[in-house]
């Protein structure tokens, strides 16, 4: 049985939001107040950035590893693909209807926010990053 406490959208493009409720085991409402001060301009969250999400994750005492399918340098690709959990827990980022971002468990369940239906990495018509997700401290209150 997976730990993760699975959080629907709760608005257009808000995926990478509902991520990181699931993540941190917060509100996708919390979330939202929370990535506030990593936005350039309020409420822009639309196409929420790497460094927002990331700054995020790392003030709340987590450590990631990121690994694209299209692997750089020498922008090859790793076969196969997509590769097994390594992780607690993945964000995994794929092409659905648009670039969107899911969670994965540790047991590769997937907890999709648009689409609760979805279970399986090959119910996707690609993925092209995987980020493990690890929680290695606690809080730093000064970056939250």
């Amino acid at each position: 049985m997976s730990s993760v406490q699975y959080v629907k959208t709760a608005e257009d493009n808000g995926c990478v939001i509902s991520c990181l409720a699931m993540i941190t085991g917060q509100s996708f409402q919390d979330v939202l107040v929370g990535m506030e001060q990593y936005w350039k301009n309020e409420g822009q969250h639309e196409g929420t950035d790497d460094i927002a999400w990331l700054h995020y994750l790392s003030a709340r005492g987590y450590a990631i590893q990121d690994i694209d399918h299209e692997y750089v340098p020498e922008d090859r690709l790793i076969i196969p693909w997509p590769i097994k959990p390594f992780a607690p827990i993945h964000m995994m980022f794929v092409y659905a209807d648009g670039p969107h971002a899911v969670i994965m468990d540790k047991d590769g369940n997937i907890f999709d926010p648009n689409d609760s239906l979805m279970k399986h990495s090959s119910q996707y018509h690609r993925i092209y990053r995987i980020v493990g997700i690890w929680k290695v401290r606690d809080n730093l209150e000064f970056l939250s």
